[in-house]
């Protein structure tokens, strides 16, 4: 199946309209794109044509999410030796429109703390069940959120992150 970045929106890629709201944030100064080996060219040429403020490189993912993300911050690592980069700003590519308010409310927030998480409040019932798949409980969707990107981190703290991980998936 074709990646939800390389779908037409409004005559380009969404991975384009991603990385041209992405050329207004100021702290951007790199940007790794993760792809599967027979997509890789398709979002090259899809970027080819989008003029940004900062280097795109594409390379291959993981299996997982998580192993494309550990293998694009090591790849973000390598260019981190000759800037003063120290946080990562993780996303999906497949939602164009961020606003600028939350990118400030990131920004602004990862000055405090080392993982900075947008969400919102679920609305949607959620159950959980046993191994049979019975229902044992109506989780209290007041207490629950759905977790949003982009995510913003400290990159050491990512790094310390996978290297303590248990090689679960996670996410």
């Amino acid at each position: 199946p074709e990646s939800k970045i390389l779908v037409p929106l409004l005559g380009k890629p969404v991975i384009a309209h991603t990385l041209e709201q992405f050329s207004n944030v100021m702290q951007i100064s790199h940007c790794v794109i993760t792809a599967t080996p027979s997509q890789e060219l398709a979002i090259k040429s899809a970027i080819s044509k989008v003029t940004v403020p900062f280097p795109v490189h594409v390379i291959t993912g993981g299996v997982l999410r998580q192993d494309s993300v550990k293998m694009a911050v090591n790849e973000l690592s390598q260019w981190r030796k000759a800037t003063d980069t120290t946080k990562v700003l993780i996303h999906d590519g497949a939602r164009p429109h961020v606003p600028s308010s939350l990118m400030d409310r990131l920004f602004s927030s990862s000055n405090e703390c080392d993982a900075v998480i947008p969400v919102i409040p679920v609305t949607d019932t959620i159950k959980q069940v046993d191994s049979e798949g019975m229902v044992v409980n109506t989780l209290d969707r007041g207490r629950l959120r759905a977790v949003q990107t982009p995510q913003l981190f400290s990159i050491s703290v990512l790094k310390s992150a996978y290297e303590q991980g248990d090689d679960g998936e996670f996410t």
